[in-house]
């Protein structure tokens, strides 16, 4: 994701910038996408609108369909942010899928969180 562009004050460069002068070609944006977008790209690839599915879990990934199964929009909220359950590793695991399937297969919502006031 994103934030590993970001400078720690512990490291003179950011993590991104290490490895891409160590010869490395980075594909990483910026920025992080709206979780919204990131959620509707992942679930356009499990299962488009015409139902046909382009993404397929392990049996196996038991965490990752955990996961996935407990990232639920925040009820009545217009930002829809994404509700954990407060599990420290909650979230990580489908962040890990939901940014690479963002960035090549992006569905953008349209949602302007300024347009809301």
């Amino acid at each position: 994701d994103a934030t590993a562009w970001n400078r720690n004050v512990s490291a003179a460069k950011a993590p991104l910038t290490q490895i891409r002068d160590a010869g490395y070609k980075i594909v990483s944006p910026r920025g992080n996408p709206l979780t919204r977008d990131r959620y509707a790209a992942v679930n356009g690839k499990l299962k488009n609108a015409h139902g046909a599915s382009t993404l397929f879990i392990d049996p196996s990934c038991k965490t990752l369909i955990s996961d996935l199964e407990r990232e639920v929009y925040k009820e009545g909220s217009p930002v829809r942010e994404a509700v954990r359950d407060g599990a420290s590793q909650r979230g990580h695991h489908s962040d890990a899928l939901g940014y690479p399937i963002h960035n090549e297969f992006r569905i953008e919502t349209g949602f302007i969180p300024s347009r809301l006031a």
